[in-house]
C-alpha cells in the first residue's frame, strides 16, 4: 500500500498511472465526482482549476475565474471575499461564508499546501452551498412575522374576544382575521355551515361570527 499524505492507494492498482493524459483523465473525473465544489489556485492566488460542482454552486462560468487572480475576481464582484486570500495572509486553514454576484451563498474552507522551504504552493478550497439553507430561514422568519402580526393584533383588540379562549395557532390565525375583516366598510359572507372547516383552516361560522357581531356592532354604536 502506498501512501500520500492521508491518501492510501493499493500499489496493485492501475489508478493514477500510466501516461501523463491517463492520469489527468483519472484525476479529472475523480474531482468532478466530488459534490461540494473544488477551487483551487496556486500560491499567488491565480485560479488553476475547479470542478464542475462549483459551477453548480456558485453559479459562475469557468471563464469567469479560470487564469484569473483573486484580487482580480474580488475586485470585480463575483464574490465577495476570498478564502485563498485569507490563507496567504494567516498562513492558515480558513473558513468563511462568501456571497456569489449570482445570489448564491456558500460555506467555504480553504487550506495552504506548502514545499518544504515553507512558501504556500496551492491553496485549495472546499464549496458547499449553503443557499437553501439561508432561504428556509428567510422563510421560517417570514412565518414568525406574521404570526407575531396575527398575536398583536389579538392582543390589542382582545376586549373583542374576551369571551373566547384559544391557544391553537389556526384558531388564533383565525380570530385575527376575523378583527381584521370586521374593520373593512364593505359586505361580508361567510360561507359553510356549523362544524365546517372554511375562513382559512378554523371553524369559520362558530368562531368568525362571535366576532363579526361584536366589533360591527361597537362599530355602529360610535356612529
Amino acid at each position: 500500500m502506498q501512501e500520500s499524505g492521508h491518501i492510501f492507494l493499493d500499489e496493485s492498482s492501475t489508478l493514477l498511472r500510466g501516461s501523463q493524459k491517463e492520469i489527468n483523465f483519472q484525476l479529472f473525473a475523480i474531482l468532478n465526482s466530488i459534490y461540494d465544489g473544488l477551487y483551487i489556485t496556486d500560491g499567488d492566488a491565480n485560479t488553476i482549476l475547479i470542478n464542475q460542482a462549483y459551477e453548480e454552486v456558485s453559479g459562475l462560468r469557468r471563464e469567469n475565474v479560470l487564469g484569473k487572480n483573486m484580487r482580480e475576481i474580488v475586485a470585480s464582484g463575483l464574490i465577495d471575499r476570498s478564502g485563498s486570500l485569507c490563507v496567504l495572509k494567516s498562513r492558515r486553514p480558513v473558513t468563511l461564508e462568501q456571497t456569489f454576484r449570482t445570489g448564491k451563498r456558500a460555506l467555504i474552507t480553504s487550506t495552504p499546501h506548502f514545499d518544504e522551504a515553507g512558501n504556500i504552493t496551492m491553496i485549495i478550497t472546499m464549496v458547499r452551498d449553503i443557499t437553501e439553507i439561508y432561504r428556509l430561514r428567510e422563510r421560517y422568519q417570514e412565518s414568525e412575522t406574521r404570526r407575531r402580526s396575527e398575536m398583536d393584533f389579538l392582543q390589542r383588540n382582545q376586549k373583542f374576544v374576551s369571551a373566547m379562549v384559544a391557544k391553537d395557532p389556526h384558531t388564533l390565525e383565525v380570530m385575527a382575521k376575523a378583527q381584521k375583516v370586521a374593520a373593512l366598510d364593505t359586505t361580508i359572507l361567510l360561507l359553510g355551515g356549523s362544524g365546517v372547516t372554511d375562513f382559512s383552516g378554523g371553524r369559520g361560522e362558530e368562531m368568525g361570527t362571535p366576532i363579526l357581531h361584536k366589533k360591527l356592532s361597537k362599530m355602529h354604536k360610535n356612529n
